[in-house]
């Protein structure tokens, strides 16, 4: 199935003999000699078109220069290409500094049909604001406020510490997880991260990794496929040092937060419509200056 991208406008020169598609998604300009019936295909692609609907509909125009132009305009992503988009069902381990603002994104997907919210801890002053809470909040278990908030998908509040694998495979087998994703710090970010990866393993389900933040500094969440080589251990770098002392006494901000939710949101649409997961096989961090994700690919 094709259609037409989101962010497009559709112009004809002042002198009829252009059209202009200015494709907002990428900023391209692109400017072909007008024909009413490049016209009318983007407008017949305003809903979603076969193949075989399409070539029927243009029968007057030859198949061969017909499919060109489809190639031209999914080259220049004018169109695209959709699937049927799975229906899944979502375990996010650790509501607190990222993990409040990936349910935030999350709760509102249309492609997620329970979210499985699970962390023990409370709503504390230190909290506020910083994390997706606010005060009338306070003292009130994190899983049970997001259950309140609601959301499109069902959510499902539990309030268990996830301190071994065994306990994330059980949890994800009694919800009928699809991918679980780890957002938490206990017993510390690294190993909560590879206890999900052991349990993904054996559940053999997609993973998303949040390595957390250093001061203001938030890492690029990491979508991973079950039993590939390329996993959350692959190439990440061991720092064999001493430690003599930090100096990371702030804690990330909201404003700065919230992109990693933004990231996890496309992740997850992405696997649910069949592409490959945004930002996959790379790894870096958010640049508070330059307001945009630095990365790297990973071989």
């Amino acid at each position: 199935m094709f259609i037409l991208q989101d962010g497009i406008f559709l112009f004809k020169s002042l002198d009829d003999k252009k059209l202009i598609i200015r494709n907002y998604l990428n900023g391209l300009v692109i400017k072909i000699n007008y024909q009413d019936s490049l016209k009318d295909l983007l407008y017949y692609l305003k809903k979603p078109r076969s193949k075989e609907e399409i070539i029927t509909k243009f029968s007057d125009i030859k198949k061969d220069n017909l499919l060109s132009t489809i190639q031209m305009l999914k080259k220049y992503d004018v169109i695209s290409t959709v699937e049927a988009h799975k229906k899944i069902n979502v375990c996010l381990i650790g509501v607190g500094t990222t993990g409040s603002h990936i349910a935030n994104d999350l709760k509102n997907l249309s492609d997620i049909k329970s979210l499985v919210v699970v962390d023990p801890d409370i709503v504390s002053e230190d909290n506020l604001y910083r994390q997706n809470y606010v005060k009338s909040d306070l003292n009130k278990k994190k899983v049970e406020v997001l259950f309140e908030r609601g959301g499109r998908p069902s959510i499902i509040p539990i309030d268990i510490m996830c301190n071994n694998s065994a306990k994330i495979v059980d949890l994800c087998k009694e919800y009928k997880i699809d991918i679980v994703i780890q957002a938490g710090d206990y017993p510390s970010t690294r190993e909560l991260a590879k206890l999900t990866e052991i349990a993904a393993n054996e559940l053999n389900i997609p993973y998303i990794i949040n390595a957390g933040y250093i001061s203001n500094v938030v890492s690029l969440p990491e979508f991973y496929y079950p039993n590939n080589v390329y996993d959350f251990l692959y190439k990440h770098e061991i720092y064999k040092e001493k430690l003599i002392f930090t100096n990371a006494n702030n804690k990330a901000q909201s404003s700065v937060v919230a992109n990693v939710g933004h990231i996890v949101a496309r992740q997850i649409s992405d696997y649910c419509a069949g592409k490959k997961p945004f930002k996959y096989r790379e790894r870096g961090f958010f640049d508070i200056r330059a307001l945009e994700w630095r990365t790297e690919k990973i071989e």
